[in-house]
């Protein structure tokens, strides 16, 4: 009698462990579920994140083009000006934004902001909107390298006067610019002008 006692404690035991192990499943199921989706959820938003970001750095990038965009816009108008007030210089044909591969290797392209082609004279300007000094330097080696001739090889001969344009042209670029006797052209009152004139008494 004693042992049917005792086997019958051990069943229900035993029944009352396997009951507590099926919820333990059931939790640790419901629990998994749930890391499972969070992590979906996380892996959603990274992705919207990455979107987000890609989105806005695209919009980055279409205000920097339109922002350099709009310093050739306005130096087009005025570089007939300032061609005529300085250098004596009229019937102008100008060029924008050109793109042209060297005629001797067609594997090295080149992009150049304004050409303003005379009888005797090139004009040739590079147009920023946030003018650095390596930006400068570039082209100024450009200049010097007279790289400019081996893609246009017909205006070999005529003088090139460079000018480096912005709306604002910070001091210390300014100076590397006179150094070398680049023109530097920005917003001088309501328009754009020469900034440093004293090149032209040289």
């Amino acid at each position: 009698m004693v042992i049917d006692v005792k086997v019958d404690r051990l069943e229900e035991m035993l029944i009352k462990t396997q009951e507590e192990v099926q919820k333990t499943n059931l939790i640790v199921q419901g629990m998994a579920l749930s890391i499972n989706k969070l992590g979906n959820e996380m892996f959603d938003f990274k992705k919207k994140t990455e979107l987000s970001f890609d989105r806005m750095n695209k919009k980055w990038e279409d205000v920097i083009k339109k922002l350099g965009t709009l310093v050739e816009d306005m130096v087009i108008p005025n570089i007939e000006f300032i061609a005529e007030k300085y250098f004596m210089l009229k019937n102008v044909r100008i060029y924008t934004r050109t793109k042209i591969y060297n005629p001797v290797n067609d594997a090295e392209q080149r992009e150049f902001d304004v050409i303003a082609v005379y009888s005797d004279r090139i004009i040739l300007v590079e147009a920023k909107s946030n003018p650095r000094p390596d930006e400068a330097r570039d082209f100024i080696d450009l200049i010097k390298s007279k790289e400019f001739f081996k893609y246009f090889p017909e205006y070999t001969g005529r003088e090139l006067i460079p000018v480096f344009a912005s709306f604002h042209i910070p001091g210390n670029v300014l100076k590397q610019l006179t150094k070398h006797k680049i023109f530097a052209m920005g917003i001088k009152e309501d328009t754009m002008d020469i900034l440093n004139l004293e090149l032209l008494k040289l």
